[in-house]
């Protein structure tokens, strides 16, 4: 039987690093990356285990602007390999894709995204126990597409917001990732 167990100690320290970068009026990528170091100890199956090791990811976000009140993102993200105390999980990449359209003087959107595009979203964890090696794989239907459509009613708009009259992306684009 192979089951998950919360452990007695874990403890993680670590940094992330990311920024934005416009290098034009129409284009701009969002890098970041995660470091961090984590040591964990617990019983497992009776026996005490402890383990450390050193973990890290990565993901970046392009956004391109289209005179057409069309937006268009991209994003990519890496989860490097982890050892955790029962198990070790390699490493898992996806790529993620979204087209927004802003339509009736910007009181509606519609917005297509496509998950996991490559179907590369793949959990792979290889269980190490008394008696056994335990290799499991964890996926899902890969791309996923989903359509939405939002209609503000009433909506006030703000000179410097998201929706106003001013720089027009307030913060950042919010495609539903």
């Amino acid at each position: 039987v192979y089951t998950r167990t919360n452990l007695d100690d874990d403890r993680r320290l670590g940094a992330e690093l990311g920024g934005h970068i416009k290098l034009a009026r129409w284009f701009s990528f969002q890098p970041g990356f995660s470091a961090y170091y984590y040591e964990t100890e617990g019983e497992v199956q009776g026996e005490n285990r402890k383990i450390s090791d050193f973990g890290y990811d990565g993901r970046i976000t392009t956004n391109f602007t289209f005179p057409t009140k069309t937006r268009l993102q991209l994003m990519g993200f890496y989860r490097g390999p982890e050892i955790e105390i029962s198990e070790q999980q390699e490493q898992m990449y996806w790529f993620s894709a979204a087209l927004r359209q802003e339509l009736l003087d910007r009181k509606m959107t519609v917005t297509l995204r496509v998950d996991d595009i490559f179907a590369t979203r793949i959990r792979r964890d290889t269980g190490n126990f008394q008696n056994s090696v335990v290799y499991s794989e964890g996926y899902r239907e890969s791309p996923i597409f989903i359509v939405s459509i939002n209609y503000r009613i009433n909506q006030t708009e703000r000179k410097n917001g998201r929706y106003g009259n001013g720089s027009g992306n307030g913060g950042g684009m919010d495609m539903d990732y």
